[in-house]
């Protein structure tokens, strides 16, 4: 898989200097984008690095809706003091 067309993750990792495998691992699903992988995403996509990590909040959300949602709807909640 290639985030640009002709651009292989180790390209990518030597150019902004992350292991080759952790972005590949990154780009499989398999490995959280950390702080120091936003920065170096960010940079070489020409985006704020906050875009990436807002993107793995909102994966990791959606995950944990997945497996937790209707358990953590049925607790209660400071304002229904149940």
């Amino acid at each position: 898989m290639n985030w640009k067309r002709g651009v292989s993750p180790t390209s990518i990792a030597r150019q902004i200097d992350l292991p080759a495998n952790r972005v590949s691992q990154i780009m499989a699903g398999k490995c959280v984008v950390t702080g120091d992988s936003a920065l170096g995403f960010g940079q070489w996509f020409g985006m704020a690095p906050q875009f990436w990590l807002n993107l793995q909040a909102q994966y990791e959300l959606a995950l944990a809706e997945q497996l937790a949602g209707a358990k953590m709807r049925a607790l209660s909640t400071a304002a229904s003091g149940r």
